[in-house]
């Protein structure tokens, strides 16, 4: 009988691309109800190596999928930036022993409310 195949997800970079929103990254991926928290000081338009496990020793013994919810923090001093972005995961059972997958997540700043206190 099989006795299923043992997997673990791995975050393995992020990359800063677009609008530059600042340095100080934090992010919150949730997978499952269990909640990861990773904190990275970046610059605009670098990838930073992380290397994160975030989920070990599941065993799968079908196809199956990740629902994957990934929240994005900028910190301000005034108004933080924030995105958030949930994606899946496809896992294939018989498929290549690494798998990878992408997800982009768009984070928005507050300008627009800053310039209304402004004003």
């Amino acid at each position: 009988m099989d006795e299923g195949k043992q997997i673990a997800l791995q975050l393995k970079s992020i990359k800063y691309a677009g609008e530059n929103i600042g340095r100080d990254i934090s992010l919150t991926i949730t997978i499952g109800g269990v909640e990861k928290h990773i904190k990275r000081r970046m610059e605009h338009l670098t990838t930073a190596n992380v290397n994160e496990i975030l989920v070990e020793d599941a065993v799968i013994q079908a196809d199956t999928e990740f629902s994957i919810a990934i929240t994005m923090l900028e910190e301000d001093v005034v108004f933080d930036d924030t995105g958030s972005e949930t994606t899946v995961f496809p896992i294939t059972y018989q498929g290549a022993n690494k798998q990878v997958h992408t997800c982009e997540v768009s984070v928005i700043g507050d300008l627009i409310r800053f310039q209304a206190i402004l004003w």
